[in-house]
């Protein structure tokens, strides 16, 4: 009889767990097609471009800010940077777009927690920089990492075997010590992407870069102490740097801020995350025996 039941139970949890998503699907497509929300305003405003975490790709970032300048609501950038820094490329690609937009509309940073490397990188390409007394930015410089592991292969009595076409088609490999040559090579390329990094700062912050380099030495500093360096221009919050966009934009005192609006593809991948699990839940919890302080029936 026991096993009937829970027979029973299971169709209706999967029966239950159907129309639930069924429900939502619909709902989410009402949400992401229909427009119900927008993040968007018909009144004019602040477009917030957002950058946290480690930059590995500038493509959204891109595609927002494309959204930004093609929307004539949008009067200002506020770039709001909580960033450890991140890849090269994707770091310099955001800052060149950004530097570009400077001639169509006003680019503000507001450095949150941490801006440093990559994220001052980026930070750079704004006109005015606000930075918290307690910011973590700076961090001028390069670095790259790898390990050498064939002592732990050996004792593993394990033998990579690697093929390749150039002597230093594997550099960097953990599978062998890099050789005299080697390291002069990563030095060699470490030193060019440094100074295209030192470049960007100093003409960025009108500063002299042989000034610059005994700070951009990877250090990093407070919001303070950027701000006696030269490296920020003014210490405030994100709404310090609202209420300077607004007052030179003529925005008014409680200016609107303007958000990228999230596509609807991203409300779907949401939805059937969620649901996925949720369904995988409730299944494993009709299938499993669990002990109950429970009236018996």
């Amino acid at each position: 009889m026991e096993p009937k039941r829970n027979d029973l139970l299971l169709v209706a949890v999967l029966l239950g767990a159907g129309f639930l998503m069924l429900f939502a699907f619909i709902l989410v497509i009402l949400v992401a097609f229909v427009g119900m929300e927008t993040t968007f305003a018909e009144e004019d405003g602040i477009g917030v471009l957002e950058i946290s975490g480690v930059i590995e790709d500038s493509q959204d970032l891109l595609d927002d800010l494309h959204e930004f300048v093609m929307d004539d609501s949008v009067r200002a950038i506020l770039v709001r940077i909580d960033s450890p820094g991140g890849a090269v490329a994707p770091s310099q690609e955001i800052y060149k777009e950004l530097l570009g937009l400077r001639g169509k509309k006003r680019v503000v940073v507001s450095m949150g927690s941490l801006a440093a490397s990559g994220g001052y990188y980026i930070a750079c390409a704004g006109e005015r920089l606000f930075a918290n007394p307690g910011t973590i930015t700076g961090s001028i410089g390069v670095i790259i990492e790898s390990a050498y592991l064939m002592e732990l292969m050996n004792f593993l009595k394990i033998e990579p075997i690697v093929y390749k076409s150039g002597e230093h088609k594997d550099i960097l490999s953990p599978f062998r010590r890099p050789t005299p040559q080697d390291d002069t090579l990563i030095k060699g390329m470490i030193t060019d992407v440094y100074d295209q990094f030192l470049t960007a700062v100093a003409a960025a912050r009108n500063l002299d870069k042989e000034a610059l380099r005994p700070i951009a030495d990877g250090r990093i500093l407070s919001g303070q102490q950027a701000l006696t360096a030269g490296l920020v221009d003014e210490l405030g919050g994100f709404r310090d740097a609202v209420r300077y966009i607004a007052a030179q934009e003529g925005l008014g005192d409680d200016p609107v801020l303007i958000y990228p609006e999230e596509e609807s593809l991203a409300y779907l991948e949401k939805f059937f995350e969620t649901a996925s699990l949720s369904f995988v839940h409730a299944i494993d919890k009709a299938r499993r025996p669990a002990v109950q302080y429970r009236l018996a029936e």
